[in-house]
């Protein structure tokens, strides 16, 4: 979200800040696996509140957003990068709310990685209102744990690679890593920090291990075992 080394005017006419959102909202109709690749920074603007304004019908804006769940008519807690965003995507119940920042104050935040998750006031009415889609919330949701995946996997590299193309060396890493780095691992000084205060907000931030297997075992439960290996993969 922080459009680092490049600006948003060159992002909107490159097609990176919308690169998954269908065509008639500007978008360049990218795939889950583009994201992966070129989207870290930009998940709040497209992953997110792009989507949910498109799916409501409300256009999306030029510039960065970011998106927020609660009454649009209260203080909005936890929001990604609120401070830098050009408006705040707003999923009130039945309701989607666009407000500009004219709309708000912002009070800066973080979360326990020191990521930005500021506190925001509406102050003023919304540019537009529209109804939520059946099913925005838990779409948001659903939403929100990828953007968290696909930050983690785009950032953490091992081998000059990213971490997603090496399942073992992914698997075998994650329990020895602490402890090749001792009690160093845990301080401020040590970027192996980073990851784990990143792993812990992101899982508090979009549903806790306890939720996601649920919904996961219920998923699969649904499908049958025939259709097991088809959703697993991805494919028939």
């Amino acid at each position: 979200m922080a459009w680092r080394g490049c600006s948003s005017a060159t992002l909107e006419e490159t097609g990176l800040a919308r690169l998954m959102l269908p065509a008639a909202a500007g978008g360049s109709e990218g795939t889950v696996a583009d994201a992966a690749v070129v989207l870290v920074p930009l998940v709040e603007t497209d992953l997110l509140a792009g989507r949910l304004l498109h799916a409501a019908g409300i256009a999306v804006p030029d510039g960065p957003l970011t998106v927020a769940t609660g009454d649009v008519g209260s203080r909005l807690v936890r929001v990604p990068w609120a401070r830098a965003a050009r408006g705040v995507a707003v999923l009130a119940g039945d309701r989607v709310a666009l407000l500009d920042p004219a709309a708000y104050t912002v009070t800066d935040g973080a979360n326990v990685a020191e990521e930005p998750r500021d506190a925001v006031d509406v102050i003023g009415d919304a540019l537009a209102v529209a109804p939520a889609p059946e099913g925005a919330a838990q779409e948001l949701r659903l939403r929100g744990a990828l953007a968290a995946s696909v930050r983690h996997a785009g950032e953490r590299v091992q081998f000059g690679r990213p971490i997603g193309r090496f399942q073992a060396v992914q698997q075998q890493l994650a329990p020895i890593a602490y402890q090749v780095h001792g009690a160093i691992g845990f301080t401020r000084e040590h970027d192996l920090r980073l990851l784990t205060t990143r792993l812990w907000a992101w899982r508090d931030e979009d549903g806790s291990d306890a939720e996601w297997n649920a919904q996961l075992g219920a998923t699969v439960l649904a499908v049958g075992a025939e259709e097991l290996r088809p959703l697993v993969a991805g494919h028939p």
